[in-house]
């Protein structure tokens, strides 16, 4: 003769595998979201190294951009200077020049 649990263990137990069962496929889900969360994690990181190394290089262009303009300003003062010594020789010269009419 086969003893048979009564029936509230026999639903007790029931519960019991239901609730396994639910919490593995929690546990799926945690895991399966903390890979998509590392994922995430993962994709932000490199967007952020890619974003890191933008930045460096155009800091790097905007450092280069500034020495050339202060190289040319400094050639434009030099070229301002050199014309202001030559207008006064070149004034000189168009009042001795007599025209063509004279």
């Amino acid at each position: 003769m086969v003893a048979t649990p009564p029936e509230n263990q026999k639903l007790e137990y029931v519960g019991l595998c239901a609730n396994e069962g639910q919490q593995r496929g929690n546990l799926a889900q945690m895991r399966s979201g903390r890979n998509e969360m590392e994922k995430r994690i993962e994709e932000l990181e490199l967007r952020y190294m890619h974003q890191e190394k933008a930045i460096q290089e155009l800091s790097e262009i905007v450092s280069r951009q500034e020495l050339l303009l202060e190289q040319l300003r400094r050639e434009i003062i030099v070229i301002k200077e050199q014309a202001l010594l030559e207008l006064p020789t070149m004034d000189r010269d168009a009042e001795q020049e007599k025209p063509p009419h004279y």
